[in-house]
Protein backbone atom coordinates (compact mmCIF):
# COMPACT_ATOMS: atom_id res chain seq x y z
CA UNK A 1 0.00 0.00 0.00
CA UNK A 2 1.01 3.43 -1.10
CA UNK A 3 2.14 6.13 1.77
CA UNK A 4 0.74 9.50 1.37
CA UNK A 5 3.05 12.17 1.89
CA UNK A 6 1.78 14.81 3.53
CA UNK A 7 1.35 18.71 2.23
CA UNK A 8 3.87 21.10 2.56
CA UNK A 9 3.30 23.88 4.87
CA UNK A 10 5.55 26.88 3.42
CA UNK A 11 4.65 28.90 0.32
CA UNK A 12 8.63 28.16 -1.42
CA UNK A 13 7.79 24.39 -1.14
CA UNK A 14 4.88 24.83 -3.49
CA UNK A 15 7.05 26.07 -6.22
CA UNK A 16 6.70 23.87 -9.28
CA UNK A 17 10.23 23.14 -11.00
CA UNK A 18 8.38 21.44 -13.79
CA UNK A 19 5.89 24.42 -14.76
CA UNK A 20 6.19 26.52 -17.64
CA UNK A 21 9.74 27.65 -18.89
CA UNK A 22 10.93 28.73 -21.80
CA UNK A 23 12.02 25.53 -24.55
CA UNK A 24 15.38 27.46 -25.10
CA UNK A 25 16.10 27.95 -21.07
CA UNK A 26 15.12 24.79 -20.24
CA UNK A 27 16.96 22.21 -22.69
CA UNK A 28 20.01 24.21 -22.50
CA UNK A 29 19.62 23.97 -18.06
CA UNK A 30 18.55 20.00 -18.97
CA UNK A 31 22.02 19.29 -20.79
CA UNK A 32 23.73 21.20 -18.66
CA UNK A 33 22.95 19.71 -15.91
CA UNK A 34 23.48 15.77 -16.98
CA UNK A 35 26.26 16.36 -19.22
CA UNK A 36 28.13 17.63 -16.34
CA UNK A 37 26.93 15.61 -13.21
CA UNK A 38 29.87 13.97 -11.93
CA UNK A 39 27.62 10.14 -11.64
CA UNK A 40 27.05 10.42 -15.53
CA UNK A 41 29.98 8.46 -17.26
CA UNK A 42 27.56 8.71 -20.69
CA UNK A 43 24.35 10.65 -22.23
CA UNK A 44 22.65 8.76 -24.40
CA UNK A 45 19.49 10.83 -23.99
CA UNK A 46 17.63 12.10 -27.17
CA UNK A 47 15.22 14.52 -27.79
CA UNK A 48 12.17 13.93 -30.30
CA UNK A 49 9.24 16.75 -31.63
CA UNK A 50 6.55 13.86 -31.82
CA UNK A 51 3.67 16.11 -32.10
CA UNK A 52 3.03 20.25 -32.27
CA UNK A 53 2.07 20.11 -28.55
CA UNK A 54 4.57 17.14 -27.00
CA UNK A 55 8.69 17.22 -26.58
CA UNK A 56 9.65 13.74 -25.36
CA UNK A 57 13.45 13.03 -23.85
CA UNK A 58 14.27 9.62 -23.55
CA UNK A 59 17.21 6.82 -23.58
CA UNK A 60 19.51 6.04 -21.05
CA UNK A 61 22.15 7.93 -18.60
CA UNK A 62 25.19 5.43 -18.24
CA UNK A 63 26.42 6.21 -14.46
CA UNK A 64 29.00 5.29 -11.97
CA UNK A 65 29.00 2.17 -10.14
CA UNK A 66 26.98 0.45 -12.77
CA UNK A 67 24.42 1.83 -12.66
CA UNK A 68 21.79 2.87 -15.53
CA UNK A 69 19.46 5.35 -15.66
CA UNK A 70 16.53 5.05 -17.95
CA UNK A 71 14.68 8.24 -18.52
CA UNK A 72 11.66 8.99 -20.60
CA UNK A 73 9.77 12.21 -20.10
CA UNK A 74 7.17 14.30 -22.19
CA UNK A 75 6.72 17.74 -22.35
CA UNK A 76 3.71 19.72 -23.25
CA UNK A 77 4.25 22.59 -25.36
CA UNK A 78 2.91 26.24 -25.85
CA UNK A 79 3.49 29.32 -27.86
CA UNK A 80 3.69 32.66 -25.32
CA UNK A 81 2.28 36.35 -25.97
CA UNK A 82 6.01 36.86 -27.91
CA UNK A 83 6.12 34.01 -29.98
CA UNK A 84 8.45 31.81 -28.08
CA UNK A 85 8.03 28.17 -27.63
CA UNK A 86 7.51 27.09 -23.85
CA UNK A 87 7.31 23.93 -22.14
CA UNK A 88 6.44 22.21 -18.94
CA UNK A 89 6.49 18.48 -17.46
CA UNK A 90 3.52 16.27 -18.06
CA UNK A 91 4.71 12.25 -17.95
CA UNK A 92 7.80 11.05 -15.92
CA UNK A 93 9.67 8.11 -15.62
CA UNK A 94 13.31 8.02 -13.89
CA UNK A 95 14.23 4.53 -13.35
CA UNK A 96 17.59 3.65 -11.85
CA UNK A 97 18.65 0.14 -11.98
CA UNK A 98 22.27 -1.95 -11.68
CA UNK A 99 22.98 -3.47 -15.07
CA UNK A 100 22.06 -6.93 -15.61
CA UNK A 101 20.59 -7.05 -11.79
CA UNK A 102 17.72 -5.04 -10.46
CA UNK A 103 16.18 -1.57 -10.03
CA UNK A 104 17.15 0.89 -7.31
CA UNK A 105 15.14 3.85 -7.35
CA UNK A 106 12.08 4.91 -9.68
CA UNK A 107 10.38 8.17 -9.85
CA UNK A 108 7.15 8.61 -12.11
CA UNK A 109 3.71 9.00 -12.57
CA UNK A 110 2.97 7.22 -15.77
CA UNK A 111 0.32 5.94 -13.40
CA UNK A 112 -1.58 8.45 -12.01
CA UNK A 113 -5.23 7.73 -13.17
CA UNK A 114 -4.44 4.74 -9.95
CA UNK A 115 -3.66 7.43 -7.61
CA UNK A 116 -5.49 10.37 -6.32
CA UNK A 117 -4.75 13.57 -8.80
CA UNK A 118 -2.80 16.29 -5.43
CA UNK A 119 -0.52 13.23 -5.41
CA UNK A 120 0.12 12.12 -8.97
CA UNK A 121 4.21 11.68 -9.17
CA UNK A 122 5.33 8.42 -7.32
CA UNK A 123 8.60 7.30 -5.74
CA UNK A 124 9.54 3.49 -5.83
CA UNK A 125 12.05 2.30 -3.11
CA UNK A 126 14.09 -0.88 -3.79
CA UNK A 127 15.98 -2.80 -1.59
CA UNK A 128 19.91 -2.31 -2.63
CA UNK A 129 21.10 -6.01 -2.32
CA UNK A 130 17.82 -7.95 -3.34
CA UNK A 131 15.61 -5.62 -5.90
CA UNK A 132 12.84 -6.32 -3.61
CA UNK A 133 10.26 -3.06 -3.69
CA UNK A 134 10.20 -1.89 -0.51
CA UNK A 135 8.10 1.44 -0.65
CA UNK A 136 6.06 3.85 -2.55
CA UNK A 137 5.39 7.04 -1.76
CA UNK A 138 2.33 9.37 -3.75
CA UNK A 139 4.35 12.98 -3.87
CA UNK A 140 2.55 16.40 -4.99
CA UNK A 141 3.91 17.47 -8.28
CA UNK A 142 6.21 20.26 -6.95
CA UNK A 143 7.94 17.27 -5.42
CA UNK A 144 9.07 14.87 -8.11
CA UNK A 145 12.89 15.61 -8.66
CA UNK A 146 14.18 17.11 -11.68
CA UNK A 147 16.25 14.69 -12.93
CA UNK A 148 19.85 15.91 -11.51
CA UNK A 149 18.12 15.75 -7.77
CA UNK A 150 17.38 12.22 -8.78
CA UNK A 151 20.79 11.63 -10.21
CA UNK A 152 22.17 13.39 -6.93
CA UNK A 153 19.75 10.25 -4.81
CA UNK A 154 20.67 7.17 -6.43
CA UNK A 155 24.31 8.43 -6.33
CA UNK A 156 24.23 8.61 -2.61
CA UNK A 157 21.97 5.53 -2.42
CA UNK A 158 24.83 3.57 -4.07
CA UNK A 159 27.74 5.05 -2.93
CA UNK A 160 26.36 4.11 0.79
CA UNK A 161 25.53 8.26 1.40
CA UNK A 162 21.54 7.70 1.59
Amino acid sequence: MARVVPPPETPRELTDPHDWNSWDNYRAIHDKRTDEHPFVLENRLEWDVISPDYITLSGELICAEGVIVSVVKVLETRTNSRGRLEVRGWKYAYNAYFAGRHNILRYDNTHAEETQPDHEFHRHAFDLETGQPQDVALLHRHEMPLLSAFLDEVAALVEGEG
